[in-house]
């Protein structure tokens, strides 16, 4: 069994910063645990837009602070984001994730698991690192 706290990864190298400033994530469980998943919470900052789409990897997420909204870029279709609402992006989805003026507060499990160093590349995706796209 395994226990732990994500306070207990602040400040450490399981802390990862957007260089943008944007967002913040403490990755908890990554790839070198041999999960075949990876569970973060990451919380978007006030008023942030983001444009993403995870090419290597799929995404579920589930709102557990603030307020914001997804829309998903190919069918223009938009979601409002509040606790309690969880979305997957099954199908590569490219999206645009935007907070509202209390930010965002998300746990999130991506498929692959990621390393905990990856951050998001001008495509809007994360990086494989030594494994397989899904």
């Amino acid at each position: 069994m395994i226990v732990t706290d994500f306070e207990d990864l602040k400040n450490t190298d399981r802390e990862v910063h957007d260089p943008k400033g944007q967002w913040t994530s403490l990755r908890k469980f990554l790839a070198d645990q041999g999960l075949g998943y990876s569970f973060h919470r990451t919380t978007i900052n006030p008023d942030e837009t983001i444009h993403m789409e995870y090419k290597n990897h799929i995404e579920l997420v589930s709102i557990i602070q603030g307020s914001g909204s997804i829309t998903d870029k190919q069918t223009g279709q938009e979601h409002s984001l509040k606790p309690g609402i969880t979305y997957l992006l099954d199908k590569h989805d490219a999206h645009i994730l935007k907070a509202g003026p209390d930010g965002l507060q998300m746990h999130c499990i991506f498929t692959p698991a990621v390393t905990g160093k990856e951050v998001h590349g001008e495509d809007g995706a994360y990086p494989l690192l030594n494994q397989k796209a899904v």
